[in-house]
Formats: structure tokens, sequence, C-alpha cells
């Protein structure tokens, strides 16, 4: 007998544990079982799929295109925004460079060696010259000429602007301030 029990525990044995291994599939889900009133009353009921309708679906073509094409404008926008800067930042740097160079004191030795050079000229060229320049410079110019050199460019500038030189050539000259004076 004990030979026969021998050969019922090598059957039982591995046919339980293929059962029950078979089972905890099902039970976990792992193997696809029906819809059956009995194997819903041992507890083997299908795994319940989810929703489909919760998730996101995916973007169209279309929905691509203009999505690519939204970022690039987005970049494009961005980029002139910076070079627009730029181009205001230079002009500004510029701007800053003209009023130094405007700004700061003439020297009296090349004013005076510029009022020689433009007695030497002739009265159009030199109302053209004046034209761009400003009052206070074309003074200090006028104060190193010739009087009569004075007397023909001022003929040759529009009658306001030669009567607004003539009102500040007639005033005693006031030395330059300087930022030790301030």
């Amino acid at each position: 007998m004990p030979n026969l029990m021998k050969i019922g525990l090598l059957v039982v044995v591995p046919l339980a544990v293929v059962v029950g291994v078979g089972y905890g599939l099902a039970k976990v889900g792992k193997i696809p079982v029906p819809k059956n009133p009995i194997l819903s009353a041992i507890g083997l009921n299908p795994k319940v799929t989810p929703v489909a309708s919760n998730l996101p679906k995916p973007p169209t073509p279309e929905e691509n295109a203009a999505k690519v094409m939204a970022e690039q404008q987005l970049q494009f926008t961005k980029e002139r925004e910076e070079w627009v800067q730029q181009q205001k930042s230079k002009q500004a740097a510029e701007e800053r460079a003209k009023l130094a160079i405007a700004n700061a004191a003439p020297d009296p030795k090349e004013t005076a060696r510029m009022a020689s050079v433009y007695e030497q000229m002739p009265i159009d060229a030199v109302t053209k010259i004046f034209a761009l320049l400003p009052d206070d410079r074309i003074l200090a110019l006028m104060r190193k000429m010739d009087e009569k050199k004075v007397g023909e460019i001022l003929s040759a500038q529009k009658p306001d602007r030669a009567a607004r030189f003539t009102l500040a050539l007639s005033r005693a000259q006031t030395p330059p301030q300087t930022a030790s004076a301030n």
C-alpha cells in the first residue's frame, strides 16, 4: 500500500498545484474567463477593462501642424523683439556718443585752426556746413574769423539766423565753465 500512496501523492499533488495556479491566475485577471454564474459563485469574475473615454485622443495632423506653426510664430516674435531691443540699444548708444561729442568743450587751438580753414573756403560751402553745426560752435568759430569774412557769412544766412548770430556776437564772450567751477 505504500506504493499506491506514493503514486497517489505524485498524481494528486501536481494536479492540485496546476489547478491552484490556474485558479490564482484567473482570479488576478491574467487568464481571461467568460461571465458565468457558476464561475461567479466560486469568485472568478472577469477582469474589468478600463474605460477608454478617460484617455486623451491623439492629436490630428492638422492640430500638429497648427501647433508647430504657433511655436514657429512665437519663436519669430521673440527673435524680432530681441532684434528691435538690440537696435534700440545701438541707437541709444550712438545718440549718447553724439551728445558726448557735441557737448565736449571745443579746443581753442582747433577752433582757431578751423576758423582759418573756413576763411579760405567759399561762402556757399561755409554756409552749408554752418547749417549743420550748433549755434554755439558757429559763434566760437566766427569770433576767431576775420570780420570781413564774418560779414559775408552773415549775409549768406537766413535773416532770422543772421540776427541771432549778430546779437550773440555783440555780447561779451563768457568763458566756458569747467567741471571744477561747478
